[in-house]
Parts: C-alpha cells; sequence; structure tokens
C-alpha cells in the first residue's frame, strides 16, 4: 500500500511539472530543480554532480551543481505505473536563478522537463 502511495505521488509530481516547459516556473525552489529524461536517454550514474550525459552536463558545467540524485530510489520498471528512474534532483547553489537553468534543460531533445 505504501508503495502505491509513493508511486501516485511521484506520478502527481511528474504530471505537474511535466507542464514546466510551458510555464513561467512560479514554484521555485531556490537551489533546486527537478529534471525528467526521456525514455531514450540513459539512466544517470551514481555520480554527484556530472550525468555522463554530454549535452547536459555541458549544460550544468556552467554552473556549480551540489548534487545530482535520483528523487526515487532505482525500482524496477513496472509497464503499468510510469517511469519514475528518469527523474532525479539537481542541486546548486542558492544564487543562481534556476529558471535559466531550466530553460537551457528544456531546449534538449533527451530532457522531458527541468
Amino acid at each position: 500500500m505504501v508503495t502505491i502511495l509513493r508511486m501516485s505521488l511521484i506520478f502527481l509530481l511528474g504530471v505537474s511539472t511535466a507542464f514546466s516547459k510551458n510555464n513561467d516556473l512560479n514554484n521555485i525552489i531556490p537551489g533546486e530543480l527537478i529534471l525528467k529524461l526521456g525514455p531514450g536517454t540513459a539512466l544517470i550514474s551514481r555520480s554527484n554532480q556530472f550525468t555522463g550525459i554530454s549535452a547536459i552536463d555541458n549544460i550544468l558545467s556552467q554552473y556549480q551543481i551540489n548534487e545530482i540524485s535520483p528523487v526515487v530510489p532505482y525500482k524496477k520498471r513496472d509497464p503499468k505505473l510510469p517511469d519514475v528512474n528518469r527523474i532525479y534532483r539537481v542541486k546548486f547553489f542558492d544564487d543562481i536563478d534556476p529558471r535559466i537553468i531550466c530553460n537551457n534543460l528544456n531546449n534538449l531533445s533527451s530532457v522531458l522537463y527541468a
């Protein structure tokens, strides 16, 4: 039951942020952004500051990234549920406007939303 609730919460988070490519990003958390990779993009390895995906790393290297981590621990893919393995939290210094980073990331085909 807890797993179903957790997955439902993650799904709602994904749906609510999925439209961020077209929104003003009114819900800003200083020093943090959520990144969802496209289905054809490799999962991010256990690196703290790099994704291993050159296009994304080229953008993130322009900023002082503190950490990149999965929002949810890795789960075996269930076709009945949304793919939560491709959602990551990117933490950076608070003085950077997250809208700038998100706009740059959202221009990449490997990123569904930031």
